[in-house]
């Protein structure tokens, strides 16, 4: 074993009472007999291991103190690993004060912070605590609100008395200023309004710095802002708290430029409203013209300002605007003009109509100027200072017109220099000198006085597209008319109408072919065209090739319809005929050897039975003289017109589609898949029997078309049983329960289910009774409708052995049934090998009886099934013209003898 020793001590201080756990960290701790601070034992010395030891501090006075471990090999070098100190005290921080957001690094001074644990800024944990010597800590200020702080520091001695050493400062606000704008060269004065300017340490305009600042009191300062550049900026300040948010409250604005206005000349009296532009007019505060200032000034945008010229002499006037950015520079963009004067007109009258070429002499006229005959304005021809040369407006009236020129300047005085006085136009020639009935013929109209023509009428109906060409000329567009004759030309001016003549005539109209379409046909016609062309409303008749069309209709005036007739390949002349004549002769449609096509068949499903009526669609069928569906030929063929016919499909098979073709004398159209076969329903017939008892379990045959692949019998929408198609028109099955009443049978096979019919009837319960088989429709409630055959023709041996129908005696044998009951009677008679009763004629009631032949006569056993009694049937002689059937309930029943199969009975239930 070694002499221990100590590397350090947790805590490195404590509280000079002592007291507080500490844990020693070094070497060869083990068999450690005692621990001092300072000289001092410590108390509740614990062993942990070779390498550390816990312990209770003794009291000490103030300052370092030795930690000293002992074991039997002795005790460890003097050290000042632990340090008694009283409570921390803080004197001072800085910076003393900072933002609300915290953040700040400061420096905490004081003493006693050896061991410091903790550090509290207003209650709240600062971050990145330091202890960087006994008297100084550093860290992170935390977050706070406005106001002081207390600055507290933690140690294993205790904490510091609470203060108000550190402040919470708010950011500044900025809220206006007392100047929004100035030039770009800086130098104006403005004072900045806001919150929390106390300590401003910083002003700034746009990221510039201020020239200078003064603090004026927490919410204003005065301050010189710096050049900068154009533009909007924010204005800055920064305090302790911050800076205030960004802002655009200042702008920094270049000197404005006048480039144009949009009047350059104007009186002398002023008083014109002009639009100045230029560039940097925003926050204009004045225009002057001429250096006089200008009235109703209106910023209309930044290179926009309307505004009232001012009253000024005569000569260049230098427009200037003046904004915070400061005036731009001198110019000569405006001029002041005196007013015009007019001595002299020459001539000094003409035509109300207008259009007299005059000179004006006076002084002050301008290339602008406006020239005024009574008040309607002339054309000009030239302008000089003191010459305008222009053409009379149409005047009012006869009498005298001021003639009034208008300038930038102004404009002259009233007066009587021109007087207009009234000429009617005349019309010397119209060329050409016809035209049709429709109008629309360009003419030129020759005469006099044609200034300020009003209107033009042909026949008394109006001209159109009038126009004054000169004083002796115009042209115009003719108006359609009713009839073709004579039409008086007439031209009206403000002067008056000229006078009738019989200078034009109207013709009728010859009808155009333009255009066919389609543009080819068959050579064997039927194909409908439409015919444009002009003047078609009364079309009697169309010719293609010198052939007539038929089905001529008339659409409208450029349009009519027909039907091709039949002709050769090539391209045939087509003339269509009016009541105006015939058109001039066009060759716009070709023939040719054209085959059908064929677009579409409806339905395009049909049974595989065919039968299916069909409506074909395509083109060129004119002349079909066949059509096949799926190589096989359809009948009934009707061709309906050149695009559509009729047919009736042939048989086919089901499957996939099959071709529609058409084939005419040009040939056949392509082939296609357009029809499809479907298999057909299946249909029933009849049922034989057509009636059983509602319980069910009859066995019944059910006869009818396309039962091959039956997947299912219904009797009334219930299944029934035991099916088995013997053929594609013959199926047996067992009738399911069903209720009383008649009822559908339904055979459904893959292509579907057969149509609803009445052919099966469910009866109640049947009593045991004879059973009437007839030929025929003969029947009553329990005797059965019989429709189809016999189920049972053949014969059995007495031990029941089927014969088949080599036992028959005769064609119709008699019916092979249960046992029945007794019948009451009161004569036997011999019939056809059994005792009965007969009426050989026509009777009132008396009974058929039947014996077996093994039972006594009369006896209540006797018997008619031959199965039971094994007696051979036979067939009974038809002797009476009646035969008699009474039932077990009494009901007496009469049957021509020739009607009946055979008889016998079986229970009903």
């Amino acid at each position: 074993m070694a002499s221990p020793t100590v590397t350090s001590i947790s805590p490195p201080s404590g509280p000079l009472a002592g007291g507080i756990s500490v844990t020693i960290h070094g070497t060869n701790f083990t068999g450690t007999t005692g621990v001092t601070l300072g000289g001092t034992a410590a108390t509740g010395v614990s062993v942990v291991d070779d390498s550390t030891i816990t312990c209770t501090t003794p009291a000490h006075s103030a300052g370092a103190a030795s930690v000293l471990v002992t074991n039997a090999d002795g005790t460890n070098a003097a050290n000042s690993l632990y340090t008694y100190q009283g409570a921390p005290t803080v004197t001072g921080i800085s910076p003393a004060s900072g933002p609300l957001t915290g953040g700040a690094t400061v420096t905490i001074t004081g003493t006693n912070f050896i061991g410091a644990t903790g550090v509290t800024i207003g209650g709240a944990a600062a971050g990145s605590v330091s202890v960087v010597d006994a008297t100084h800590i550093t860290c992170t200020v935390p977050a706070g609100s406005a106001g002081a702080a207390s600055v507290l520091v933690t140690t294993p001695s205790g904490t510091n008395a609470a203060n108000t050493l550190y402040s919470y400062v708010a950011a500044p606000t900025v809220t206006s200023l007392s100047v929004s704008s100035g030039p770009t060269g800086g130098g104006t004065s403005v004072v900045i309004t806001g919150t929390g300017f106390t300590g401003a340490s910083s002003v700034s305009f746009g990221g510039t710095a201020v020239a200078s600042y003064t603090v004026n009191n927490a919410t204003t300062i005065t301050c010189t802002v710096a050049a900068h550049s154009a533009g909007a900026v924010s204005v800055v300040v920064t305090t302790a708290g911050g800076s205030n948010a960004a802002n655009t409250l200042y702008t920094y604005a270049a000197a404005p430029t006048v480039s144009g206005i949009s009047a350059a000349s104007g009186p002398l009296s002023g008083g014109v409203s002009v639009t100045i532009t230029g560039t940097n007019f925003s926050g204009a505060t004045g225009v002057t013209i001429g250096g006089a200032a200008a009235t109703s000034v209106t910023v209309v945008d930044s290179t926009h300002i309307t505004c009232t010229t001012p009253a000024h002499s005569a000569g260049t006037a230098s427009v200037v605007v003046t904004t915070p950015g400061g005036s731009n520079a001198a110019n000569s963009l405006y001029t002041y003009l005196a007013a015009p004067t007019v001595s002299s007109v020459s001539p000094a009258s003409g035509t109300v109509n207008g259009g007299t070429s005059v000179v004006i002499t006076g002084t002050g006229f301008t290339s602008d100027a406006v020239v005024k005959f009574g008040g309607v304005t002339a054309t000009i021809t030239s302008v000089s200072g003191t010459s305008i040369t222009c053409t009379t407006p149409t005047g009012g009236g006869a009498g005298p017109a001021s003639v009034q020129v208008t300038t930038p300047g102004g404009t002259n005085t009233a007066n009587t220099l021109y007087s207009y006085v009234l000429t009617p136009p005349t019309v010397a020639s119209v060329t050409p000198s016809s035209s049709t009935t429709d109008g629309g013929t360009t003419v030129t109209i020759t005469g006099t006085n044609f200034s300020a023509v009003s209107s033009v009428t042909f026949g008394g109906v109006p001209a159109t597209d009038v126009v004054v060409v000169s004083n002796t000329s115009l042209t115009c567009t003719t108006p359609a008319v009713g009839a073709p004759g004579g039409a008086s030309v007439l031209v009206t001016t403000p002067s008056g109408t000229s006078a009738a003549n019989s200078l034009f005539s109207y013709v009728p109209p010859l009808p155009t072919v333009g255009s066919l379409s389609p543009s080819t046909g068959s050579t064997l016609g039927g194909t409908l065209v439409s015919i444009t062309g002009t003047h078609l409303l009364t079309t009697g008749s169309v010719t293609i090739g010198g052939v007539p069309a038929t089905n001529v209709t008339v659409v409208s005036d450029t349009s009519i319809t027909c039907i091709t007739p039949a002709g050769s390949v090539g391209t045939p002349n087509v003339v269509v005929t009016t009541t105006g004549g015939s058109s001039v002769s066009v060759a716009p449609f070709t023939y040719a050897l054209t085959a059908p096509t064929v677009s579409s068949i409806s339905p395009a499903q049909g049974t595989s039975a065919g039968g299916t009526t069909v409506t074909v669609s395509g083109a060129n069928f004119t002349g079909t003289t066949g059509v096949t569906i799926g190589g096989v030929a359809a009948t009934r063929i009707v061709v309906v017109n050149d695009s559509t016919l009729t047919c009736t499909t042939p048989a086919g098979s089901a499957g996939s589609p099959r071709s529609v073709v058409v084939t005419t004398p040009n040939g056949s159209n392509a082939e296609n898949s357009l029809f499809t076969y479907k298999e057909a329903l299946p249909t029933v017939s009849s049922v034989s029997p057509p009636i059983g008892a509602s319980a069910g379990g009859t066995s019944v045959t059910i006869y009818g078309t396309h039962f091959s692949g039956a997947t299912g019998v219904t009797f009334g929408g219930l299944p029934a049983t035991g099916i088995t198609v013997v053929n594609d028109s013959t199926l047996t099955c067992t009738t399911p329960e069903g209720l009383a009443g008649t009822t559908s049978v339904l055979v459904t096979a893959a292509a579907g289910t057969s149509a609803a019919n009445s052919l099966y009837l469910y009866v109640q319960a049947v009593p045991t009774d004879t059973y009437i088989y007839l030929k025929g429709a003969r029947g009553d409630g329990f005797v059965p409708l019989w429709t189809g055959a016999l189920s049972e023709e053949g014969m059995v041996s007495d031990t029941g052995t089927s014969l088949g129908t080599s036992g028959k005696e005769v064609s119709e044998p008699y019916r092979d049934i249960f046992p029945s009951t007794a019948f009451a009677q009161s004569t036997a008679v011999s019939y056809g090998g059994f005792a009965a009763w007969v009426v050989p004629g026509p009777g009132t009631g008396a009974n058929l009886y039947l014996d077996d032949g093994t039972a006594a006569t009369n006896s209540p056993k006797s018997r008619l099934s031959d199965e039971v009694g094994h007696v051979k049937p036979r067939q009974y002689a038809r002797v009476a013209t009646w035969l008699i059937f009474t039932s077990q309930s009494g009901i007496s029943y009469k049957f021509r003898k020739d009607q009946v199969v055979g008889w016998g009975s079986q229970p009903r239930a």
